[in-house]
């Protein structure tokens, strides 16, 4: 899990791990900064389900599954995009 200053449209993202690199949660400062601790741990709830799609052999997506995970977990199953 790592916050990137760099990450400015998304207020999150996983990515599964290519060319020897483990699986990464990344979480933009700008979100942290902007939308506080409380709104980036929901973010980090959401691309943990992302996480667990790819452990599970799952396609990374947003549909049903990830869907019903999200409610099971208390994640907000919607990506949101970074305004302004």
């Amino acid at each position: 899990i790592r916050v990137s200053r760099r990450m400015k449209r998304r207020l999150g993202h996983y990515a599964p791990g290519e060319d020897g690199q483990g699986p990464e949660i990344a979480i933009s400062a700008r979100h942290l900064r902007r939308d506080g601790v409380a709104a980036a741990v929901e973010t980090l709830l959401h691309e943990m389900v992302h996480q667990w799609q790819h452990e599970s052999g799952l396609p990374i997506d947003h549909g049903p599954a990830f869907r019903r995970k999200c409610r099971e977990v208390g994640a907000v199953p919607r990506a949101k995009r970074a305004v302004g």
